[in-house]
């Protein structure tokens, strides 16, 4: 799903899952903490990287990239300036 700027919206959801992940939790601390199973989890990150993948028309490479690109696009704030994404 885009915005009319051809943005990426994510469900609340997935945006909580990738903003915990960002700041380094372990998937099993996240799940526990939103009351989800690990494979809902998941499920969650697979989603907003289909989404990406979609918006952009090219494959996401992980969730690293996932996460650079969804605080770039300042759905989820994790700190100061992000450098320049170079890949892998």
């Amino acid at each position: 799903m885009t915005d009319p700027r051809g943005n990426v919206r994510l469900p609340a959801r997935q945006l909580q899952v990738l903003e915990l992940i960002a700041r380094g939790l372990p998937y099993a601390d996240i799940a526990r903490l939103l009351h989800i199973t690990e494979d809902t989890l998941h499920t969650h990150r697979k989603r907003a990287v289909e989404a990406y993948a979609k918006a952009a028309d090219e494959r996401v490479e992980g969730t690293g990239e996932l996460v650079y690109r969804v605080v770039a696009d300042g759905h989820i704030d994790i700190g100061p300036d992000l450098p320049e994404w170079t890949g892998s």
